[in-house]
């Protein structure tokens, strides 16, 4: 009797155990979800008061992140912030003249990773461009600093999505190469040999 009852107090406590690394095992999961969901509502809060300090500190520092933040996922649908991608991108853009020594290498870090899909990252690449008709100089010398290899990631996300054929891109690559080329011929070599690379 006493053997049974220590065998079922050893089985109850196994269990219990389990039971707590299940619940260890949601903590670990749900910080990334919390963190998402924390960060879609800071940026919202800044958005609605025009606090673009906080919204570009908040503003995702990685592709993956802004996939998780302004994406749309087949499975899962839309992500917290995707009804706002459009008007979100578009003031990250108007940070600059507040954050000009961080947000090029933030810009960069997104673009590095990025690849296309519609809507945010569309959305996202237009913007890309803009900006580096208008600060080509700037974004030049950085990428200056960054490895050959990130650079032409960098380059791939800005011009991808498109067919050969597309006068849009090809105007924009032509645009974006001899704006480059005026300043840092090496720079614009990168970017000429990804574009060959991507539509030859």
């Amino acid at each position: 009797m006493k053997m049974l009852f220590f065998t079922l107090c050893i089985s109850l406590s196994l269990f219990s155990c389990n039971g707590c690394a299940d619940h260890k095992l949601d903590k670990v999961a749900n910080p990334i979800k919390g963190r998402m969901e924390i960060k879609a509502d800071l940026l919202k809060e800044a958005y609605s008061k025009n606090n673009y300090f906080v919204f570009f500190k908040e503003f995702p520092d990685t592709f993956a992140d802004f996939l998780s933040l302004y994406g749309f996922d087949d499975e899962k649908g839309a992500m917290p912030l995707y009804s706002c991608y459009d008007k979100h991108v578009r003031s990250f853009f108007y940070s600059y003249d507040l954050n000009k020594e961080k947000f090029i290498p933030k810009l960069f870090n997104l673009g590095k990773e990025g690849h296309w899909e519609a809507d945010a990252t569309s959305v996202l690449q237009e913007n890309i461009l803009i900006f580096m008709k208008n600060h080509s100089k700037d974004m030049v010398e950085y990428l200056e600093t960054k490895p050959e290899n990130e650079v032409s990631h960098f380059w791939h996300y800005v011009f991808d999505g498109s067919s050969r054929n597309d006068t849009t891109n090809n105007a924009n690559f032509d645009t974006i190469y001899k704006l480059i080329k005026a300043i840092n011929k090496k720079q614009a070599n990168i970017l000429k040999e990804e574009f060959l690379r991507m539509y030859e």
